[in-house]
C-alpha cells in the first residue's frame, strides 16, 4: 500500500512556511499545498512531485485552496509538473480558491483546473 507522504519547508525560527501532502487516493495522488508557494519553498513543491510520481498515479489532483500566496516561480514549476504529468501520461488538475491563486494562473495563461 503506498503511504501518505508531508514534505516542509521552515523558515527562520522554525516557522512553517510551506507543507505539501502527498496522499494516496485509490489510483490518483492528491497533493495538498498549504502555506506560500514562492521562490524559497518551490523546491519543496518540486520534492512533493516526485513523491507523488513515485507512487505512479493515473491522476493528480493539486489542491492549492490552502495557499496563502503563489508567486510566479510557483506558477512555472505547476506548468513544469505538467509537462512531467503529460509525458507519463497522467492526468493533472489544480484547485484553487478565487484570489491570488487564480490571479497568477491566469496571469501565466492558464486557466484554474487545467495547468498546461
Amino acid at each position: 500500500m503506498r503511504a501518505s507522504q508531508s514534505f516542509t519547508t521552515t523558515g527562520p525560527g522554525g516557522v512553517r512556511l510551506l507543507t505539501v501532502h502527498v496522499e494516496p487516493v485509490a489510483a490518483a495522488v492528491r497533493l495538498r499545498a498549504v502555506g506560500e508557494l514562492d521562490l524559497f519553498t518551490v523546491p519543496t513543491l518540486r520534492e512533493a512531485f516526485a513523491g507523488a510520481w513515485a507512487m505512479e498515479p493515473a491522476d493528480v489532483a493539486v489542491d492549492l485552496t490552502e495557499v496563502d500566496f503563489l508567486s510566479v516561480s510557483a506558477a512555472a514549476s505547476l506548468v513544469r509538473a505538467r509537462h512531467e504529468a503529460d509525458a507519463r501520461c497522467v492526468s493533472m488538475h489544480v484547485l484553487g480558491r478565487p484570489g491570488i491563486v487564480e490571479w497568477v494562473l491566469a496571469a501565466a495563461g492558464r486557466r484554474q483546473g487545467a495547468v498546461g
